[in-house]
């Protein structure tokens, strides 16, 4: 009898420690996974914001480039890849945030022109907008928590808002 429960409290505990192992282990995988998707998200929204800001850069001082310069070509393709590959890798709320930021300051800035005073004023408020919630969730999907709220947010954009196919108007040179 003896013999029976030493042999059944020493499988018991062998079943346990197995147990124990194996939900450690998966559980060391899906937290290992989640980081790895972390880091690749910030990766992709970097490349993303980057690749936006080289193109609208093109434009900030001087001559616009012409329409199949190499630098306006490079900086095209990089847009449209870094855009496209966030479809795979972002949240629903960073690309729905994305793509409709996308939708205001890629398409309609390049499709309408903004020579009304009214109708540019507009664009820009809406591009902080979309901007700084596009920020906003892109931040809480790396770093789920901010301080930061989007009035915060859209005091502090690094753009002049010049339309992105005019040069920007340096206030220095005034």
């Amino acid at each position: 009898m003896n013999g029976m429960l030493a042999f059944a409290s020493a499988v018991s505990v062998a079943f346990l420690t197995a147990l124990f192992g194996i939900v450690s282990y998966v559980y060391q995988k899906r937290t290992e996974r989640k980081v790895e998707l972390r880091n690749r998200r910030v990766k992709e929204y970097d490349r993303y914001l980057t690749a936006y800001r080289g193109y609208t850069s093109l434009y900030d001082f001087g001559d616009p480039p012409a329409e199949d310069s190499e630098d306006r070509v490079k900086a095209v393709k990089e847009y449209w890849l870094a855009y496209s590959a966030l479809f795979n890798i972002a949240s629903d709320r960073v690309l729905r945030a994305t793509s409709a930021f996308h939708k205001l300051a890629w398409m309609d800035a390049t499709d309408k022109d903004l020579a009304d005073k009214k109708t540019e004023e507009k664009f820009n408020e809406d591009f902080k907008e979309l901007y700084t919630t596009m920020i906003l969730k892109m931040r809480h999907d790396f770093s789920e928590k901010t301080e930061l709220d989007s009035k915060e947010i859209a005091e502090r954009l690094p753009f002049n808002f010049s339309k992105a196919s005019e040069p920007a108007k340096c206030e220095r040179a005034k």
